[in-house]
């Protein structure tokens, strides 16, 4: 009987245990799936802020009054599940008219609370038509 009562106690330890390290590595797999994810958004936030500064270049040698927008980007543009802002801006810079301050903030996904920014900001010249 005594036996019996010690069995059922490794086998209860052992179930313990096997359940502790089920929710450890069940965490572990959901904060490597979170990294991955951010690492994923990063990267796309970053090719839109390229993006971001490639349109302004473009606006402003079509219209040298150019100062900036605000670009929503849909998801079905993406081929993605989410959407994405870039906002961008064009300043002049004092003393040289030729010259814009470019700069671009690309939030991935446009989410206000979870989400990755790139910022980016170049001098551009307005060429000359």
């Amino acid at each position: 009987m005594y036996r019996r009562g010690t069995v059922l106690i490794v086998v209860l330890v052992c179930l313990a245990v096997a359940s502790v390290l089920f929710v450890v590595l069940a965490k572990q797999a959901t904060l490597e799936h979170r990294v991955a994810q951010t690492r994923q958004w990063a990267v796309q936030a970053q090719w839109l802020a390229e993006a971001g500064v490639e349109r302004a270049v473009a606006r402003l040698a079509a219209n040298a009054a150019y100062t900036g927008e605000t670009w929503n980007v849909s998801a079905e543009e993406l081929a993605g599940r989410n959407g994405a802002v870039v906002r961008i801006r064009a300043e002049t810079i004092a003393d040289q008219p030729d010259r814009r301050t470019i700069r671009v903030e690309a939030d991935y996904p446009d989410d206000p609370h979870h989400r990755c920014r790139q910022i980016k900001e170049i001098t551009a010249d307005i060429p000359k038509k």
